[in-house]
């Protein structure tokens, strides 16, 4: 036990030099966290901070996306253990998901941060700086004798060793000093509970949290008249889910028995919670948002339930179902402006069909599908751009797009998320991935929709990748489009020409709402669950349940 407390004492000791490198000091949170002695340390939460804290500062501004990726995965999983020492310490809800929603989505999170830091650079230049420069300087790596403690000897030269060890509180002590200036007083800080509040405006917004120690859904929901709800964030314990469970399902996501269980185990005891306790009496559905972590994110939440019954116990019976990377996300999304196209300014749809791809196989029912969506797109009054499927042709188009629809084959990267890629004619030489959509800037005119109908366009297959949601949806969005439509994996050719139409047409007569692309998806993929359950009740068929709506 001695040798136990000691190692302890050093791994805190560790942790808390903040001259150290920061990677080193996260290495020392991650024993800490892994450690089931933990929930019983009267400091666990305090140590749980502190790491997660220090998350954001793993990855220099300086660095490519495929660096912070590597450097990250070192942290995969920490937040969502953090989390559940929060709710094990009874700090609460709101403290559980600030921790995830700053320990995970890191490389988005600077997508959402560049506005604050352009803002910061705008009102206070020094400031912006001598952050930037600070925080660079401390992810470097620590010079020889960097972590000595003795004092610098009067009247002699500052070394690299001496600023990089002073880099650490220098930076504490500029980002309290920028978070007292009027307007920054939430510079680097996740949403403040008001934010998530109002966040739920439009529906609740459900964070599922799978840790070793403890499960649980955190509900962040706006006061109901009708069900009596009041606003707040509130917790709910998940007892029947753990991650053997997962682990159990993993690799079987689309079946009776799978969908059954996520039911039983999540779905279900949430929607109760909220007061979805069957379908609802007119036409207006509830709308949640769900908020999934750690492997959790590959699952169909939205289709979870027992179809074969037709009792009524399912999601997609109660409820429309979106999904988000984080909190932040929905905010960062709701905050977005609008843009209507001006006077005079056409509406165009960028339309991508690729039923012949080099070295693919053919798909017969791509060229039907994309001309359903033409004649849609025609009613409403958009034209319609057929770029040559090229990346550079493809990346171009997008620029003056109000709508995206490709038609052809994904590719999700086993190890390498974010070479992940729609298939076009010169995949093999300038592929259009992830990396590509996240060094385009959609923001100043943000399109309406990204419909990638195409194999696993929102599917992470590397674990090491969970936590910060790098797929060909999430890319899409954070390029700017308003909302986007992908798959958790492999969809039936013929099948995708069914659902594009419904959802489409939905479109058309909602006038593309904003709910719209939600409600859409969600009446297309009932009509086709119903189609499956009549024309057999068990067997294949259920690609109409891999589709999966993100945005607003």
């Amino acid at each position: 036990m001695a040798d136990l407390e000691e190692a302890r004492e050093f791994l805190v000791a560790a942790l808390q030099q903040p001259a150290s490198v920061v990677s080193v000091r996260v290495a020392a949170g991650r024993h800490l966290l892994s450690s089931p002695a933990i929930l019983k340390d009267e400091q666990a939460y305090a140590i749980a901070k502190t790491t997660i804290d220090l998350i954001p500062l793993l990855t220099p501004r300086s660095l490519q996306n495929s660096d912070k990726r590597h450097l990250l995965s070192a942290a995969v999983g920490l937040s969502s253990d953090a989390a559940a020492i929060a709710l094990h310490a009874s700090r609460g809800p709101a403290a559980a998901i600030e921790l995830l929603e700053t320990g995970r989505g890191v490389i988005a999170g600077a997508f959402f941060e560049q506005s604050d830091l352009a803002a910061l650079e705008r009102e206070h230049p020094e400031l912006a700086r001598s952050f930037i420069d600070l925080r660079d300087l401390l992810n470097a790596p620590a010079p020889a004798g960097s972590l000595a403690t003795a004092e610098r000897p009067t009247g002699a030269a500052e070394t690299e060793s001496d600023r990089h060890r002073d880099a650490g509180p220098q930076l504490s002590g500029l980002i309290e000093t920028i978070r007292s200036k009027s307007s920054f007083e939430r510079f680097l800080l996740s949403a403040s509970e008001a934010d998530m509040l109002e966040a739920a405006r439009h529906g609740p917004i459900v964070v599922l949290n799978v840790s070793l120690y403890r499960c649980d859904a955190l509900v962040i929901q706006q006061s109901d008249a009708g069900s009596g709800v009041r606003s707040g964030i509130r917790l709910l314990e998940l007892p029947r889910l753990s991650r053997d469970g997962l682990n159990d399902h993993t690799r079987e996501l689309e079946t009776p028995d799978t969908l059954g269980w996520l039911w039983d185990a999540i779905v279900c005891p949430v929607l109760d919670a909220l007061g979805f306790t069957g379908p609802p009496s007119d036409s207006q559905w509830p709308h949640v948002w769900w908020v999934p972590t750690g492997t959790l994110t590959r699952f169909p939440l939205h289709a979870a339930g027992h179809h074969l019954r037709r009792t009524g116990e399912t999601a997609v019976d109660r409820v429309v179902s979106s999904y988000a990377s984080s909190v932040k996300a929905i905010i960062h999304s709701r905050r977005r402006p609008h843009q209507a196209p001006a006077a005079g300014e056409s509406r165009n749809a960028v339309i991508v069909a690729m039923q012949n791809t080099p070295g693919q196989q053919p798909l017969r029912y791509a060229d039907d599908e994309v001309d359903a969506v033409v004649s849609v797109c025609k009613e409403m009054g958009l034209s319609h751009d057929r770029p040559r499927p090229y990346k550079a042709d493809i990346s171009s188009a997008l620029e003056a797009c109000q709508m995206f629809h490709f038609a052809g084959h994904g590719s999700t990267h086993p190890t390498e998320p974010l070479q992940s890629q729609l298939l076009l004619d010169d995949w093999d030489l300038g592929p259009f991935t992830v990396a590509s959509l996240l060094e385009t800037n959609l923001t100043s005119k943000p399109p309406f929709l990204a419909y990638l109908s195409a194999c696993g366009t929102g599917q992470i297959l590397n674990e090491d990748s969970v936590d910060e949601s790098i797929h060909l949806a999430n890319a899409c969005q954070l390029a700017g489009f308003r909302h986007v439509v992908g798959t958790l994996w492999s969809v039936d050719d013929g099948l995708c020409v069914d659902m594009g139409g419904m959802t489409y047409e939905f479109l058309r007569d909602e006038r593309m709402g904003d709910g719209a692309v939600s409600r859409g998806l969600h009446r297309a993929m009932r009509t086709l669950r119903d189609q499956w359950l009549d024309g057999e009740e068990s067997g294949g068929g259920r690609s109409w349940l891999s589709g999966a709506a993100r945005g607003r």
